[in-house]
């Protein structure tokens, strides 16, 4: 009688042991979903540059030389809202007349003409290089995050 009454204390003592296992272990995680930091949404910015005979126009804004004199279509779609880009839209590219900052969700779709190559280069808010293609003749570019 006294082994039944030994083995029915270990039994109930094991289930406790688990139980507090389990606790300390559910509070634990839930602590470092609280003492998370948000983070910030990356950004990025696109420059573009518009080639000919493997130089870059210099005379007027590349993106400009390459909407109006080489036949070029560019559309930008940041957070889901897409834009068509002329020669004259220039005003959107705030950091100069070659670059547009970049959410970080967006598309570009670029379709060239029959004269000159487009080249993009993005670069993230650290300035490092994360995307980088050159279209010419009738090419094309499309890139998204």
């Amino acid at each position: 009688m006294k082994n039944d009454q030994t083995s029915i204390k270990k039994t109930m003592k094991t289930p406790k042991i688990l139980l507090i296992i389990l606790v300390v272990f559910v509070s634990s995680c839930d602590n470092t979903q609280e003492n998370a930091q948000p983070t910030t949404p990356e950004t990025y910015t696109a420059k573009f540059t518009c080639l000919r005979g493997g130089d870059s126009i210099v005379n007027r804004p590349a993106i400009s030389a390459c909407l109006l004199i080489g036949n070029a279509q560019l559309k930008i779609t940041k957070n889901g809202i897409g834009k068509i880009y002329g020669h004259n839209d220039l005003k959107d590219f705030n950091n100069g007349p070659n670059e547009i900052e970049l959410p970080n969700s967006f598309t570009i779709q670029a379709l060239m003409g029959h004269l000159y190559v487009l080249r993009l280069e993005i670069t993230n808010q650290n300035g490092e290089l994360v995307f980088q293609d050159e279209a010419g003749k009738y090419g094309s570019i499309v890139v998204s995050n």
